[in-house]
């Protein structure tokens, strides 16, 4: 009988249970939407035009995984070969196939990984405008602060901790700038780094805060009244049913079940030569 794995059973069950969740959470484009009033996020036609990109090298994987089948069945079950002559074949196919999943493999996790990072920067809060000299200073000003209060704090979870307090006051008082140097300007991650602490610490602080700043966020209403997009990111970026999930098959999962399906053997054709 043809190859009927688990793995790649396993890798498709999650791999369709994840894009439908995404399907069901981002909009479908209609022609309407265009001239919506207020219309829909800019950021969601990007998201939507490399999801869809994204679903079709999905596609070609699962295509190439039923065209490997099919021909590894081929070879196996041609009675017309010797030993010799059905491995040769049968390694020509699967270095064929080989090539040709690296290839749609590393275009659909580059365009997952673009759809997750368009998607976590247009749920983030923006800077606010005028970018002018005055908010320069004043944003010195809000580094210069955070950097006092954090710099005594030896242990990663204190220092989320102190990190959660300010946002929580930044927030509570619609303070947008500071808001943003905390969670949307990149600024925080890079002091973490520069203080010399060892990966172990950078890795926890980084990870602490990102859960904490995701919760402190959600629990704000939405800052566009068409849609929103810090759930969108939620879906985009669960681990378990989502781009994320997907993105995480594909770097290391799907090769297995390449593998797994390349060293497939029947167990009811003999071909001639035994």
């Amino acid at each position: 009988m043809k190859p009927q794995l688990r793995l790649q059973d396993t890798y498709r069950t999650m791999v369709s249970e994840s894009r439908a969740r995404v399907d069901a959470a981002l909009p479908k484009a209609t022609a309407w939407r265009a001239f919506s009033d207020p219309p829909e996020p800019a950021a969601l036609a990007p998201i939507r035009t490399d999801w869809q990109s994204a679903c079709t090298a999905l596609d070609a994987i699962d295509s190439n995984f039923d065209d490997l089948a099919e021909a590894l069945w081929t070879e196996y079950t041609n009675q017309d070969l010797n030993v010799q002559a059905r491995n040769k074949r049968v390694q020509q196919a699967i270095s064929q196939h080989r090539n040709l999943f690296d290839a749609q493999a590393q275009a659909a996790r580059t365009i997952l990984t673009r759809v997750l990072e368009t998607s976590a920067k247009a749920s983030a809060p923006p800077r606010p405008q005028p970018e002018d000299a005055l908010q320069e200073a004043r944003i010195a000003g809000i580094k210069s602060d955070l950097t006092m209060l954090l710099a005594n704090r030896a242990e990663y979870r204190p220092l989320v901790d102190e990190v959660d307090d300010y946002l929580v006051q930044a927030l509570a008082k619609d303070d947008k700038l500071a808001v943003w140097v905390v969670v949307g300007s990149g600024w925080l991650d890079l002091y973490i780094r520069s203080r010399g602490e060892d990966q172990n610490f950078i890795d926890a602080a980084t990870g602490e805060l990102d859960g904490m700043v995701g919760r402190r966020l959600d629990s704000q209403p939405s800052p566009d009244p068409t849609f929103d997009l810090r759930q969108l990111d939620r879906v985009l970026a669960d681990p378990q049913r989502g781009a994320q999930a997907i993105l995480t098959m594909l770097q290391g999962f799907v090769v297995s079940v390449f593998n797994d399906l390349a060293n497939w053997l029947p167990t009811s054709t003999t071909p001639r030569g035994y």
